[in-house]
């Protein structure tokens, strides 16, 4: 097993992993929890100074409602509602001070944090899933001072965040089986959100411009094109898009 003050750390244990550890160099934190069978943990914080590998907890989905269509007046005063839709939106709650957590099997996670001050939590929980069902897997590539967030209850599920200097940050959320998520946030104060609820789902968000925040939500709908990111650049903008069943 490789040494905890060590500069990469990578775990792979089948029942409790280590709680509390500190990886030493440059001051970075990792505190981890494995529960269950075959998972793996690679970090390396190598190039990382005060960086942190932390918890996350996912919040029960909440139904809100997204305006689709706006209300309109048509030049003879007739008047259309406006369109809505209800979706399911995945919550998170950031937990510094807790350990990351890997429940069930064959969950894997590839995290690199370089720059000052960084945060990744990390929650991946494939306990739920059918039998047989693959774990998820997770890879985190953080720069800066910003927050990258990875939650995956059920099995199979895939996520990917880059979260570049300079940027808020970026979060990952799924709750289903065989979702794919493709996160890319740059941009000074740039922040980026993906939440699928629903399975066999397949989104990309590439986020670009200073202070541009942008949300994904989708649910039991994948892209036109399986994989195919949607980006938003612009300065200072807020925009969610919401993709749902009909």
């Amino acid at each position: 097993m490789a040494s905890l003050t060590g500069r990469l750390l990578a775990i792979a244990l089948p029942m409790v992993a280590l709680c509390g550890a500190q990886a030493s160099a440059q001051s970075n934190v990792l505190s981890i929890i494995q529960n269950g069978g075959e998972n793996t943990l690679k970090v390396d914080q190598s190039n990382a100074t005060g960086s942190r590998v932390g918890g996350l907890e996912l919040s029960a989905p909440k139904l809100k409602t997204f305006e689709i269509v706006p209300a309109s007046t048509s030049a003879e005063g007739v008047v259309t509602p406006a369109t809505n839709v209800n979706l399911n939106v995945l919550g998170a709650n950031v937990l510094r001070d807790q350990p990351a957590r890997q429940t069930g099997s064959g969950n894997s996670a590839d995290i690199t944090v370089s720059g000052l001050n960084g945060f990744v939590g990390l929650l991946q929980d494939s306990s739920t899933a059918s039998t047989g069902s693959a774990g998820n897997s997770a890879t985190v590539k953080l720069t800066g001072s910003g927050e990258a967030l990875i939650g995956q209850l059920g099995g199979g599920n895939q996520a990917t965040a880059t979260i570049g200097a300079g940027a808020l940050g970026g979060a990952i959320l799924q709750n289903g089986t065989g979702n794919i998520a493709n996160l890319d946030v740059t941009g000074a104060g740039a922040s980026g959100r993906i939440s699928q609820f629903g399975s066999g789902l397949n989104s990309g968000l590439n986020v670009t411009g200073a202070g541009t925040s942008a949300a994904l939500i989708a649910n039991g709908v994948s892209n036109a094109v399986p994989g195919a990111a949607v980006t938003v650049e612009s300065n200072g903008a807020a925009v969610t898009i919401t993709q749902s069943k009909m």
